[in-house]
């Protein structure tokens, strides 16, 4: 019994620090998106620009390390760290995506799946952007899980 009761504190434990770790990437996460937004070139933003939006999300990509997207208020991407210009239309429309509509719902969203597009597991984080950007545009990162789990996974222990 009392092996049971130190096998249940343990656990609890773990969950209570899983959700302070989720708890902090997230927050990182949505700082990373606000800082990014007000780094956007918002004349190319303003106008549609795909080709200088692009360029912005492959340089913010290269020197972040995660895969920054911006999506239009349509769903259909207007850059992309990971999928060249020329690809952007042909991809899969992003409007259902969970953290684009809990985004679109909230100004901001969170969810971790694996990537429809790239099919490797991300953790997203989308937030709506403010005007000038046109109404309904979202900015997304999404974190791949490898980068997360070491992390996770140096923060848990075992009693």
């Amino acid at each position: 019994m009392f092996a049971l009761g130190l096998a249940l504190i343990a656990w609890r434990e773990r969950v209570v620090q899983e959700r302070q770790t989720v708890s902090q990437q997230q927050g990182w996460a949505f700082r990373e998106l606000s800082l990014a937004a007000l780094a956007l070139p918002q004349n190319a933003l303003a106008h549609s620009d795909r080709r200088a939006l692009d360029r912005w999300c492959d340089e913010a990509g290269a020197a972040s390390g995660v895969r920054y997207t911006l999506i239009a208020a349509d769903g259909m991407l207007l850059g992309d760290s990971e999928i060249p210009l020329d690809s952007l239309s042909l991809v899969e429309n992003h409007a259902t995506r969970l953290e684009v509509l809990e985004a679109h719902s909230k100004g901001k969203g969170w969810s971790q799946r694996v990537s429809h597009t790239l099919g490797r597991p991300f953790w997203y984080a989308a937030l709506l952007l403010k005007p000038p950007a046109p109404a309904g545009t979202i900015l997304r990162i999404a974190v791949p899980e490898s980068i997360l789990k070491p992390q996770r996974e140096a923060q848990s222990f075992v009693l």
